[in-house]
C-alpha cells in the first residue's frame, strides 16, 4: 500500500477548494485516501495542538478516527473539497426543499436536502453534513457526496442547505460587536430545536451526534466554532474553513477556554483550514 507524504498532507490542508494535483490518484484508491486522511490529521495536529484554540489536543480521539463509521465520514468530506475545481450541478430529482419557521429568532429559512442516489428511507439511517452558506457551494458539495458513494461504496449522506434566512451577519456571529449583531445562540437553538428534529423526523437521518457535521467557511465558520464550544453535544464533527476567529477580540478563544472541561470528554472530530 502507498502511503501519503507530510508533502501531500500539508497540501491537502492548506488548499481549501482549490485543486490538488494528488487527489486524483486518491479518488482512485480508498485505502490511499485514509493514507492521506491520516495525515492531513497529523499534519493538522501538528500545526494546532499547541495553538490557543486547540491547546489541549483533545479534539483528535484515535479511538473514533479509527471507527468504521468516522472514516466513512472523513473520507466523503476530506474528498468533497479536493476533488475537483469544477462547477458540477447536483440532480434536482433528488433535492428536497422546505421552508421552516425559527421558534428563537422568528425568522424563516429556506432548505434544500440533497438526497443520495438509490434513497430508501425504510433500510438506510443516513448521515448529515449541514452547510452554512449553503447556497454557494450546496450543489458542489451534494454531486461530490453522491460521487464518493457511488464510486468508493462508503457512507451515503443527507446534504442540507441553510438558507440566509434572516442575516448571516447576525446568525453566525457569537456577540454584538461592530462587525455583527451575535444572532449566534438563536441561530444554534433554531438548529437544535427547529431544524435537526424535522431532518431526522422526515428523511431517515441518524439521530446520533457522531452522526451529525457542520461546515462553515469564514463567518459560517466562526459559527461552527460557536456550535463547537457552546452547543458541543448537537454535532460530533465540526468543518471550519478559514473561520473569522478574529471576530470581536477572538472572543472564541475565551468561549472555548470556558467551555473545555465540559467539551473535552465528547468524542467530536474538528478540522480548522486556516489560509
Amino acid at each position: 500500500m502507498k502511503t501519503a507524504s507530510p508533502l501531500v498532507a500539508e497540501q491537502i490542508v492548506h488548499a481549501r477548494l482549490a485543486c490538488v494535483k494528488h487527489v486524483p490518484v486518491v479518488l482512485q484508491n480508498p485505502e490511499i485516501a485514509l493514507a492521506v486522511l491520516r495525515a492531513t490529521v497529523q499534519a493538522l495536529a501538528a500545526n494546532y495542538l499547541n495553538s490557543r484554540f486547540f491547546g489541549s489536543g483533545y479534539y483528535l480521539n484515535q479511538k473514533q478516527l479509527n471507527s468504521k463509521e468516522m472514516k466513512n465520514i472523513l473520507l466523503i468530506l476530506v474528498i468533497l473539497f479536493l476533488a475537483s475545481c469544477k462547477k458540477e450541478e447536483f440532480n434536482p430529482n433528488l433535492t428536497k426543499e422546505f421552508s421552516i419557521h425559527a421558534s428563537s429568532n422568528g425568522a424563516n429559512y429556506d432548505i434544500k436536502v440533497a438526497l443520495p442516489e438509490n434513497y430508501n428511507p425504510e433500510a438506510t439511517q443516513y448521515s448529515t453534513i449541514y452547510l452554512l452558506d449553503g447556497e454557494e457551494i450546496f450543489s458542489f458539495v451534494a454531486e461530490k457526496s453522491k460521487k464518493i458513494s457511488s464510486d468508493l461504496s462508503v457512507l451515503n449522506a443527507l446534504v442540507i442547505s441553510i438558507s440566509y434566512g434572516n442575516d448571516r451577519v447576525n446568525d453566525y456571529t457569537p456577540s454584538k460587536a461592530s462587525e455583527g449583531d451575535g444572532g449566534a445562540e438563536n441561530f444554534a437553538l433554531f438548529i437544535k430545536n427547529d431544524l435537526i428534529p424535522r431532518i431526522e423526523s422526515d428523511f431517515a437521518a441518524d439521530t446520533s451526534r457522531r452522526s451529525r457535521v457542520i461546515l462553515g467557511h469564514s463567518f459560517g465558520g466562526l459559527f461552527a466554532a460557536y456550535a463547537f464550544t457552546n452547543h458541543n453535544s448537537d454535532f460530533g464533527n465540526y468543518i471550519m474553513l478559514s473561520p473569522s476567529i478574529w471576530y470581536d477580540n477572538e472572543i472564541m478563544l475565551r468561549l472555548e477556554q470556558e467551555n473545555r472541561n465540559t467539551n473535552k470528554y465528547n468524542d467530536q472530530l474538528v478540522f480548522m483550514g486556516i489560509g
